[in-house]
């Protein structure tokens, strides 16, 4: 039995349905409208930037030193005996001149051996006069025998007694010999001063024993003294030293405390040549003419042994340096500098020097360079920049340049430099 046509017609016209509904989605996902992609505008970075120029500026190193004697000398006794003598400048502090005798010990032996030794001297000068007489009346023996011309030199030699004379003659210079140095041994009693200078200390005192090789005290010379500074080792290149480690850099010295701020000129003495093991530093010297103001017009306080200072080191002047604030160099020594487009750009810096607030770079800027303060991500790169004030360092007031001196005449606040404000583009 077939089925019947309204039947089939009933069954197939879902089918149809289904497959008219996958037809038109089919063909409105083919002829579907481009999505338009929304594109948003970049919005400029506002930031602070630094306008740099060159400058010529002399350098200088600042570093610390303890000030010594150039000269200090450890008296010791070179005869023994009891002291029957104190100086009275021969104290902890006291001033001492020149050849002033500083203690005496006890002489009478040593004068004793001065006139034994002066009698053995006599004694050697008159059997040496004696032998020349005697060798006179053996040589006016010795012409009258002119028949035994066969005698050796020898022979003759001892006839006329040479060496009788050369004996005697020799005593003679070992008793001249003996007679200076018991006389030196008499001068020795008597210990003086070497130097003008001053006592550091003294370790004997009156009525006491001394012997041979004992220290007596300790003095110095107040003509110069001597201040060791520490400094880097590549720092020594900013100096102006020569091939001979002679230098005519001026060395400003200081203390600084509550009731004393003076400052006293020294000079670069030498340097000495070796690197310290314990802290990695090359030591310079620099040298104070009369710290003591003993022999000086000038109205200045003494520059005593022993006082911590601070030294002010010029060193070479320098061309086209540029002073860049520190708070601004990436921790690898580079700056972002915003273009003529106005585009942040990175660039590496060479830096001569750095002081507490500013780095001097003789490398990787030009003039009128914009710096762009603050913290920038390394990821903006290339971003367009607004400069909301643009800050132009005004020149250094001297041209003396420190690499830790706190040059922050330009930091606070900026006082010392210009700020303009732009507005944003």
């Amino acid at each position: 039995m077939s089925m019947q046509p309204q039947k089939v017609y009933q069954l197939l016209q879902p089918l149809v349905i289904v497959i008219i509904a996958i037809g038109i989605a089919i063909m409105l996902y083919i002829n579907k409208p481009e999505q338009t992609k929304q594109v948003l505008a970049e919005t400029p970075l506002s930031l602070d930037a630094f306008s740099v120029f060159s400058e010529t500026v002399t350098l200088s190193i600042q570093s610390q030193g303890i000030v010594k004697a150039s000269t200090e000398t450890l008296l010791a006794a070179e005869v023994q005996g009891r002291i029957i003598e104190v100086g009275k400048n021969f104290v902890a502090g006291g001033k001492v001149s020149r050849g002033e005798t500083l203690l005496r010990i006890d002489d009478l032996v040593y004068r004793t051996a001065v006139i034994r030794a002066e009698a053995v001297l006599a004694q050697a000068a008159t059997q040496l006069a004696e032998e020349r007489g005697r060798a006179d009346v053996a040589f006016r023996d010795w012409t009258r025998h002119k028949t035994n011309k066969e005698r050796s030199s020898e022979a003759k030699k001892l006839a006329l007694r040479e060496p009788q004379i050369a004996e005697a003659i020799a005593s003679l210079n070992a008793a001249r010999a003996d007679l200076n140095q018991a006389q030196e041994q008499l001068k020795r009693t008597n210990i003086i001063a070497p130097y003008d200078g001053l006592v550091r200390t003294r370790m004997v005192n009156l009525g006491q024993h001394v012997s041979l090789g004992m220290n007596l005290g300790l003095c110095f010379s107040t003509a110069k003294a001597e201040v060791r500074l520490p400094i880097a080792e590549h720092q020594l290149s900013l100096l102006n030293i020569d091939q001979d480690n002679q230098s005519k850099s001026e060395i400003i010295l200081s203390i600084n405390s509550p009731k004393l701020n003076q400052q006293w000129s020294a000079k670069l003495s030498r340097s000495e040549s070796v690197i310290d093991e314990r802290n990695r530093m090359l030591y310079i010297v620099a040298e104070i003419q009369d710290p003591y103001q003993l022999s000086s017009n000038a109205n200045l306080p003494p520059l005593r042994v022993g006082s911590f200072v601070s030294a002010n080191i010029t060193g070479k002047q320098v061309d086209n340096v540029f002073r860049v604030p520190q708070t601004i160099i990436q921790p690898d020594n580079s700056v972002w500098l915003i273009n003529d487009e106005g585009e942040l750009q990175r660039r590496k810096l060479t830096v001569l020097m750095t002081n507490g607030d500013y780095a001097l770079v003789n490398e990787g800027l030009s003039d009128n360079d914009k710096i762009a303060s603050g913290y920038i991500d390394p990821s903006i790169s290339g971003r367009k920049v607004n400069i909301a004030q643009l800050i132009r360092l005004k020149p250094l007031q001297q041209p003396t340049v420190s690499n830790s001196q706190n040059l922050s005449d330009d930091n606070q606040n900026h006082s010392s430099a210009e700020a303009i404000t732009t507005k944003p583009r």
